[in-house]
């Protein structure tokens, strides 16, 4: 199944409308057919000429852009074959942020939200900004924005793709979020000019850029993310990637945290089905001076990109510089569960460490 993308609604939703546009003949080239005459002896030639239409452009308000607000977002995601998702954000300053997972461990807490709030926040703080609009487009684009008409009828497209995902294209029109494009199993579009004149901007501007996505977040919606507490065995601070069964023994003797008991990694090791044949453990143990509550930590995702891999937000960032064997010091232990087929995009997660674990 192919994974659902923002380029491929905003496609799709391009040549549905030229569809349209293409039934009335206006700037086309000239059709023909052949009639016979009365006697039905001869073919005549009828030339029908294209029909000239001219349409005035859409009234357009003066507005100012707004600070700090998403404009635009797509989310497109697909649980046929495992878990994948794509999610890209139109910032109102025309900053494009994007993220994408095509992965799920075993989690344990399938229904913890993770929210676009959330998604984004990460995006902002620790990653850059995939594209840059102009700001004339821009402008037009939220132009637009603020004139599509919320209650306009939706239509959809008889044609069902099963098994297909899901995308949405939405628009934040004062304050509201307004569907305006669908894809996956149905297809479907807004029947507003202003909300078609959006999907034109925007696929117009995608169509420049390079949409290949190197940034993931992986949250404890999708995969096992959790932060224990090894105060009891001081084991060494550092960072490291459990890749077999040898490797997972010793973090458990060096931190006792016992991963193998827990429902989340019955599968690495088994027989049948290794786990560590796909998936990586990442681990992070930091040595602070401050006490963590870890029943606030919901919000650790790992985070993978070209500015920044690691946990976030970075908990190592609590490391103390005060002399290691003084009291009060506490052992945190972060664990999330990763996909193995790159260990390479992993590389950055060591430039922050002092010591590497297992190297």
């Amino acid at each position: 199944m192919k994974k659902t993308k923002l380029t491929a609604t905003i496609l799709a939703g391009a040549l549905c409308m030229a569809a349209l546009c293409g039934c009335t003949g206006a700037g086309g080239s000239k059709s023909s057919k052949k009639d016979k005459d009365k006697d039905g002896d001869e073919e005549t030639t009828k030339v029908t000429e294209p029909v000239e239409t001219t349409s005035a452009p859409l009234p357009l308000p003066d507005v100012e852009l707004p600070e700090d607000e998403v404009i635009l977002k797509e989310i497109s995601n697909n649980y046929a074959e495992g878990y994948q998702c794509s999610c890209t954000y139109v910032m109102s300053d025309g900053s494009v942020y994007m993220s994408c997972e095509y992965f799920g461990g075993y989690s344990a807490d399938w229904d913890y939200e993770f929210t676009d709030e959330d998604r984004l926040s990460v995006l902002k703080f620790f990653t850059h900004p995939v594209a840059q609009i102009d700001e004339d487009t821009l402008l037009e684009m939220y132009q637009n924005i603020v004139m599509i008409d919320p209650d306009a009828d939706f239509f959809y497209e008889d044609d069902i793709c099963f098994d297909a995902g899901y995308s949405g294209l939405e628009a934040n029109v004062n304050g509201q979020w307004v569907k305006i494009a669908e894809g996956g199993v149905y297809y479907g579009w807004l029947e507003d000019d202003y909300a078609t004149e959006v999907r034109s901007l925007l696929q117009q501007f995608m169509a420049t850029i390079d949409l290949s996505c190197t940034t993931h977040v992986y949250s404890k919606d999708i995969t096992y993310i959790n932060t224990f507490d090894c105060t009891e065995s001081e084991p060494k601070p550092g960072r490291m990637l459990i890749t077999n069964m040898d490797e997972l023994k010793e973090f458990e003797e060096m931190t006792g945290i016992d991963l193998e008991s827990l429902e989340n990694f019955e599968y690495f090791g088994n027989e049948d089905y290794d786990a560590f044949n796909s998936m990586c453990i990442a681990v992070q143990i930091i040595k602070t001076d401050m006490k963590r509550d870890l029943d606030s930590e919901d919000g650790l995702v790992f985070l993978v990109s070209d500015s920044y891999v690691g946990f976030a937000p970075d908990t190592g960032m609590t490391i103390s510089a005060r002399d290691a064997y003084g009291p009060d010091f506490y052992y945190y232990c972060s664990v999330a569960q990763l996909p193995a087929y790159d260990l390479s995009q992993y590389d950055a997660f060591f430039d922050y460490a002092d010591v590497l674990l297992g190297g």
